[in-house]
């Protein structure tokens, strides 16, 4: 595994340099992958899109097999004593009523007019 990561490794160091330092590769490698990246992108988006959409539906059928099977099984035995102990256990009391916030609207002084200048003409 080690041996596989290196080999991996020095080829892309010697491609990338290839490319970098070989005008040739650079025409080949523009020509052959560049110019299809578009293509490249809208099949790789496909297939994923597809792949997804068939996971789905192959989910949602077992999910539906699951509740079928689910709904088909006798019901237990405990299920009685389940619910003659639920009814024993007290209910909850509600929380009493929160009492309501009483709110002063801060621009009530701002509906008389402000008398600046009052102070001023009584001085002189």
């Amino acid at each position: 595994m080690i041996i596989e990561a290196s080999a991996i490794i020095f080829l892309g160091y010697w491609l990338s340099n290839e490319y970098i330092y070989n005008a040739y590769f650079q025409d080949y490698f523009d020509v052959a992958v560049l110019q299809n990246l578009g293509t490249y992108a809208i099949v790789s988006g496909l297939s994923l899109g597809l792949t997804a959409s068939l996971a789905t539906v192959a989910l949602w059928r077992s999910l539906h097999r699951t509740r079928m099977r689910l709904a088909t099984l006798p019901s237990p035995k405990i299920k009685g004593s389940v619910e003659r102990l639920h009814s024993t256990i007290p209910s909850r009391e509600p929380l009493p009523s929160l009492p309501e916030m009483v709110t002063t609207n801060p621009l009530e002084s701002l509906d008389q007019p402000a008398q600046v200048g009052v102070a001023d003409q009584q001085k002189k």
